[in-house]
């Protein structure tokens, strides 16, 4: 799949020599969420070149990090608690109940590919579908598993609230992932379950996180 933009830029960051590094990088730590999530479903994770602060999980196990996620991460614990709440949604199946109920598999995943071949006018119909798919419930939900995975890692249990308020306070950084339900309402909250946390596990070591944050470098 590719972005038809300057270069033909794959979609899929990693595959540039470049990029490897970064992409080993990222695959060691969606193995160490996952195991500490006690994942027990297939998970397909990759980074997409797309400029949103955002994840989204669709369908069959599917998660997708935006480039613009890792741009704006002041660290990896942030990177980490925003997928680990994706992970949430993938191990509840929210993607695949809610998505299909409101709109059907095929228009969901050709709204969302739409917009790389240059349908500007369908992202926007997907977006607002995403936007709407997850209730209150389903991300205190999602929110709950991505505090549990970061605390069996020793991780900082709080690194997504952090992320959350910090990046929901600039809308040049637009994202579906910051349009679930009250956004305030959810950093208060995980904020409250989660203990404070300094230190503690490093989930990349810094050689490994800047070659994370290199991971779409490869067609710039």
């Amino acid at each position: 799949i590719f972005d038809k933009g300057p270069k033909d830029r794959p979609f899929e960051c990693g595959g540039a020599p470049v990029e490897a590094e970064g992409k080993k990088a990222f695959d060691k730590l969606m193995a160490r969420l996952v195991q500490g999530g006690n994942v027990r479903i297939p998970i397909r994770s990759v980074v997409v070149r797309r400029p949103e602060a955002n994840a989204v999980t669709l369908p069959g196990g599917h998660i997708y990090v935006f480039e613009g996620l890792i741009e704006n991460a002041r660290n990896v614990d942030e990177v980490a608690g925003v997928i680990a709440h994706e992970l949430g949604h993938a191990m509840n199946r929210d993607g695949a109940r809610t998505l299909l109920q409101a709109a059907g598999l095929s228009l969901v995943f050709g709204s969302f590919l739409g917009d790389f071949v240059g349908g500007g006018a369908v992202i926007f119909a997907a977006e607002s579908l995403l936007k709407s798919a997850y209730s209150r419930h389903k991300e205190a939900a999602a929110d709950d598993y991505a505090v549990r995975t970061m605390q069996a890692l020793n991780a900082n249990p709080r690194a997504l609230a952090t992320f959350l308020a910090r990046i929901a306070g600039n809308s040049k950084r637009g994202s579906i992932f910051l349009g679930h339900p009250a956004t305030p309402e959810r950093v208060a909250r995980i904020n409250a379950i989660a203990p404070p946390q300094s230190g503690g596990a490093t989930l990349l070591n810094a050689a490994e996180w800047a070659a994370l944050k290199r991971i779409c470098a490869g067609y710039r």
